[in-house]
């Protein structure tokens, strides 16, 4: 691995990571497949990586010769996680502040954040234009959205892509 987890660079684990691949082209329309898995061989440091399964599924729409409509669905397993919930703990203190008296006990219910053994599933939507308003000038305005409620994901990412081919 070349990258270094404490200055966020990956982590710190080597991966394998093997495709399936399928598209056809049926006209306008031109759908398409991806499925993967990853293995990720632990280092010496003894920590987990999970291993993640991979898919995607989409399709591109030629509207015109000019403007093509394109939507995926981006889904990925982290397979053994850990899952984080929130769940009640009940925590006992003692209030006597004589350390030689009978203890006075209060108690209370908290929130506490915990991981479970578990996989965590992410799923995300994607919809965009490419438009080629001239020549070789090609615009991208894409979306990014979240499907599913697991994980950190932002509710929408917007992006713009402006290419020219010379």
């Amino acid at each position: 691995p070349t990258g270094d987890e404490r200055d966020l660079l990956g982590t710190g684990a080597t991966q394998i990571k093997p495709y399936l691949i399928g598209s056809a082209h049926l006209g306008a329309f031109s759908p398409h497949v991806n499925l993967g898995y990853t293995w990720s061989i632990h280092p010496s440091d003894g920590r987990h990586r999970p291993s993640e399964i991979s898919y995607t599924g989409g399709f591109d729409w030629a509207f015109s010769p000019r403007v093509t409509f394109a939507g995926d669905v981006i889904g990925r397993t982290f397979v053994n996680a850990g899952v984080v919930a929130v769940e009640n703990h009940t925590f006992e203190a003692n209030t006597n502040p004589d350390p030689t008296g009978p203890p006075i006990n209060v108690f209370a219910d908290l929130p506490r954040l915990v991981v479970n053994p578990g996989d965590v599933h992410t799923l995300l939507g994607s919809a965009g234009l490419k438009i080629n308003p001239v020549g070789n000038l090609l615009i991208t305005i894409n979306g990014l959205f979240s499907i599913g409620k697991e994980g950190l994901q932002d509710k929408f990412t917007p992006t713009i892509g402006l290419d020219y081919s010379f």
